[in-house]
């Protein structure tokens, strides 16, 4: 009898979920004994303050806002749904990132040279949609945007997972005071770094040069690029094409779910099936400061991981308990 069919989990998540409820127990799971520890270099780390969080570039969270605001045409209103035709999101990228580049630019601020954001903007405008949307034109713009809280197409990950906690932590203990009313859960998000690399068609890694961003040297940072095919971001698009938004959480588990479902349908396996993707832990936000003790510990402070006088004085104030 052909049991093939039986053989395969249609149900099986590319995720794989770990609840600690103390820090101790965390610690243990990352440490280099741990599961995570043990493969410490097959990861990209993102931290949140909250395990309800999904893990969605901020222009996507915010793009009906944004793009109702620079929109041409009169009553033109973004309809939300898990896709955004690459033209609108074009618009509203650059009109986002032209904006800040300009404002920066105005007041003396060092910057990448992005010659389309120096041009009348219907001539950039026309410029960057004749050459096929180039993303590589205005990452390094983007990258600090996205830095410094700007909405923008990429989602930030850093190769040290004890600076995505410290960004997890950061906002609890700054936000709710350590308290764990409205966050319930500090999460250590995980990620496969073969995921930028398989031809998802979701997301690609974006690198940007270290030397024109301290901060980003110092959080080891780097990006992933919401695209709609898997291309690099160097490669043109073009005009009509629809970028799928769907959180990458959701969106790989779709895609196991209908891989597998199709190998069933052929009686073979998927190339995706049995495939641990991302790794989810979280641990009580009541377990903050714990963490951020052994954070401080380990170096890993804002005035490391955001080098600048300004977060030397704000942690001497700290140390000294005054503000």
């Amino acid at each position: 009898m052909d049991t093939s069919k039986q053989s395969i989990d249609t149900t099986q998540s590319p995720i794989k979920t770990k609840k600690c409820s103390t820090f101790s127990e965390f610690m243990a799971y990352i440490s280099a004994d741990g599961e995570i520890g043990r493969d410490f270099n097959q990861f990209y780390y993102r931290g949140t303050c909250s395990s309800n969080y999904t893990l969605t570039p901020s222009l996507f969270r915010n793009f009906g806002l944004i793009y109702d605001k620079v929109s041409p045409l009169p009553n033109d209103r973004w309809t939300k749904g898990t896709t955004i035709d690459l033209d609108s999101l074009s618009l509203t990228e650059f009109c986002l990132l032209r904006r800040f580049y300009q404002i920066a630019n105005h007041n003396g601020i060092r910057l990448p040279y992005v010659p389309l954001f120096l041009m009348d903007f219907y001539e950039g405008l026309r410029n960057y949609k004749e050459n096929g949307y180039r993303f590589d034109q205005i990452q390094e713009v983007a990258a600090l945007a996205q830095h410094y809280l700007l909405p923008t197409r990429l989602l930030d990950w850093s190769d040290n997972c004890l600076v995505a906690l410290f960004f997890a932590i950061d906002g609890i203990l700054h936000e709710t005071n350590g308290r764990a009313v409205d966050n319930p859960e500090i999460c250590l998000w995980c990620l496969d770094r073969k995921v930028p690399k398989l031809s998802f068609g979701q997301v690609t890694e974006v690198m940007t040069t270290y030397a024109d961003n301290p901060n980003i040297n110092a959080q080891k940072g780097r990006f992933l690029y919401w695209t709609n095919k898997p291309y690099s971001p160097d490669k043109t698009r073009c005009p009509g094409e629809i970028v799928n938004i769907d959180p990458l959480d959701r969106y790989l588990e779709n895609l196991v779910r209908n891989e597998n479902a199709q190998a069933v349908s052929h009686m073979n396996s998927t190339h995706l099936s049995g495939f641990t993707l991302i790794r989810k832990i979280t641990m009580p936000a009541s377990e903050a400061r714990p963490l951020a003790k052994y954070l401080e510990s380990a170096g890993i402070t804002k005035a490391s991981l955001f080098p600048s006088l300004e977060s030397a004085a704000d942690e001497t104030k700290r140390s000294f308990e005054f503000e």
